[in-house]
């Protein structure tokens, strides 16, 4: 499982494969370093509901996962997500502070 916050840049059309399974991508552009990345994420199946009102320009979270398969020699990955939620304006991202560990005397030796 993996997480990416960004912006939605581009949001497109549903799309009908089989006549059977939907499925909508999006690009997410996401701050890496002093570069700005841009992710292609898949939500397929039941998941596509989860994007109604979403649209271009809004910061959003998203988790989903990296799959990938080998076919005639070549790869392909897919990016596909399965949860999705807005940043609201002016958050930070929870930062998880741990405990520090007790330190030891470096002058009490046990000889």
């Amino acid at each position: 499982m993996f997480k990416a916050q960004g912006i939605i840049k581009e949001l497109f059309q549903e799309q009908l494969i089989k006549d059977k399974y939907k499925s909508i991508e999006f690009v997410l552009e996401v701050q890496d370093g002093d570069y700005l990345r841009n992710i292609g994420i898949e939500f397929f199946g039941d998941k596509v509901e989860k994007l109604n009102g979403y649209k271009a320009g809004e910061e959003v979270e998203v988790s989903f996962n990296i799959d990938g398969r080998v076919w005639n020699n070549k790869i392909f990955n897919n990016v596909r997500g399965w949860r999705i939620q807005k940043i609201k304006a002016g958050s930070t991202p929870e930062v998880k502070v741990l405990p520090t560990p007790p330190q030891e005397n470096e002058d009490d030796l046990p000889f």
